[in-house]
């Protein structure tokens, strides 16, 4: 079954508009999951963690957003990396993140320095106004 966000009018209801959100954010962004899509996601994966490793080592990345408005950027040096605990990681980074999220490999003598701003409270410093829209507002039945 093939989805597209095209078919669904655009007068439907706030509550189903964050069940299609729930589901969108569990399946991922990607097609429909069919085993011979994920063996190939394994072995890409199998050969980037072989061409990035060093000394043993590779570097894992993640970046993104939390819903606060706090932008981070974390590295961790890890050994004995397999694909599939590499994936399981990223899937279960994907499952809880408050925000957009990025997670990478890259080697260890290239990864950048573990950093965080929060974008929020330097607008208020420099007197810019900002507003933080939060999901329990919208749970509640709030609008903007």
């Amino acid at each position: 079954m093939t989805f597209s966000i095209n078919w669904i009018a655009r007068n439907t209801p706030r509550a189903q508009w964050l069940d299609l959100y729930r589901i969108i954010r569990s399946c991922g962004d990607r097609g429909s999951f069919v085993e011979e899509s994920r063996l190939m996601e394994r072995v890409e994966v199998a050969d980037t963690i072989r061409r990035y490793t060093e000394d043993g080592q590779i570097a894992v990345v993640t970046s993104g957003m939390d819903c606060d408005c706090s932008q981070y950027i974390r590295s961790t040096l890890r050994t004995n990396l397999t694909p599939v605990a590499f994936l399981a990681a990223r899937d279960d980074d994907y499952t809880w993140a408050d925000g957009p999220i990025n997670v990478g490999l890259c080697r260890p003598s290239e990864r950048p320095e573990s950093a965080s701003r929060d974008l929020a409270m330097e607008a208020y410093e420099d007197g810019h106004p900002h507003v933080v829209h939060t999901a329990q507002r919208l749970a509640e039945g709030g609008d903007y």
